[in-house]
């Protein structure tokens, strides 16, 4: 069996995670042990490992491509920063999954210009890059001249394909994922004052717009619950309680917590640009664009969700393309294709 090294973060074992890229990596090698011999070296402490492949953890972030030079991988898959110490790292193919990209609203002239170095290098060192979405593929090849190969779409965790019983939802409107201005936190607050009275939003996450938000939920006057960070169980059934996911990044790279959503029953609210359009057009029943991102054009299309009754969601439909399973089967024919590529 050959040796796939994944460099990258992982989540850390009390549930906290470093962010959509390190459960990206968790999900990864957890799908691709029945094809390869799965190594993940991070810098992460303490990080969530799993019996399907093994774990390394490295002190820092240049320490990597030592590690990868003594393991002697066939292949090796990395993202972000990560693939900084992989560029330089001796043998082996290599892969570059591109999770998204920089612009100027989100990113300071300094980040974006390290992010160029990094696109530059990749596409100098690396043998193929793989985009999280379509939206992702486009952005990155016409707008960034990055020349990004193909799109695969990203899976969840086989958690939420579990079965669950179709409860009451007392929670109206909830948004799950990093408090930060992008996901526009502050116009769905404000949003609610265009609803009912009493109706409540639960934010399930943590961030640095945190304090602010709250601040303004109280400037508001409307009921919104800040429970923090939860481990993935948690999450889930807090999904399952609510009727609307809402969550307002107009430049989603590929939206991983609206799938998570859907799989849960949620209702779904979201920008009409973003990589999460290409995946939501199928469930037109149970989601709203939005194009006007003002409190009152999204308090008027929450109003909407909320009055619409919809069916359960097919929890065997969506695994068919988001499980980890179907990931697994298609990643693992991108991987070998690259090195039977190199060997013709």
């Amino acid at each position: 069996m050959k040796r796939l090294v994944i460099a990258g973060p992982l989540p850390d074992r009390d549930g906290k995670s470093v962010g959509g890229v390190a459960e990206f990596d968790l999900m990864a090698a957890k799908a691709l042990a029945p094809f390869f011999e799965v190594i993940v070296v991070t810098a992460t402490a303490n990080p969530e490992g799993d019996p399907a492949f093994k774990t390394e953890c490295t002190k820092g972030l240049w320490q990597i491509k030592a590690r990868i030079n003594q393991l002697q991988p066939d292949y090796v898959l990395s993202s972000l920063q990560y693939s900084f110490p992989v560029a330089f790292a001796k043998g082996g193919r290599k892969l570059h999954f591109v999770h998204g990209f920089v612009n100027a609203a989100n990113y300071p002239l300094m980040k974006r210009l390290v992010w160029w170095i990094l696109n530059k290098l990749v596409q100098k060192r690396f043998d193929l890059q793989v985009g999280n979405s379509a939206f992702t593929q486009m952005i990155n090849r016409e707008m960034l001249t990055n020349p990004v190969d193909q799109a695969l779409p990203l899976a969840i965790q086989d958690a939420y394909f579990a079965p669950y019983p179709q409860n009451e939802r007392d929670i109206d409107v909830i948004y799950v994922g990093r408090i930060v201005k992008s996901k526009g936190i502050a116009k769905i607050i404000r949003a609610l004052q265009y609803l009912p009275q009493g109706t409540k939003m639960t934010v399930v996450g943590d961030g640095a717009d945190r304090k602010e938000m709250e601040a303004l939920a109280q400037e508001c006057g409307v009921d919104v619950t800040f429970v923090g960070s939860k481990p993935r169980q948690e999450i889930i059934n807090y999904y399952r309680r609510a009727q609307v996911f809402v969550s307002l990044n107009a430049a989603e790279p590929f939206g991983l917590t609206y799938i998570e959503a859907l799989t849960q029953g949620c209702k779904i609210l979201c920008p009409i640009t973003g990589g999460q359009v290409e995946n939501l057009l199928a469930y037109r029943e149970r989601v709203e664009f939005v194009s006007q991102l003002t409190p009152k054009a999204i308090g008027a299309k929450m109003t909407t969700l909320l009055a619409r009754e919809v069916a359960p969601v097919d929890l065997q439909a969506l695994s068919t393309k988001y499980s980890s399973q179907a990931f697994g089967r298609n990643m693992s024919e991108i991987i070998e294709g690259v090195g039977n590529a190199h060997e013709d």
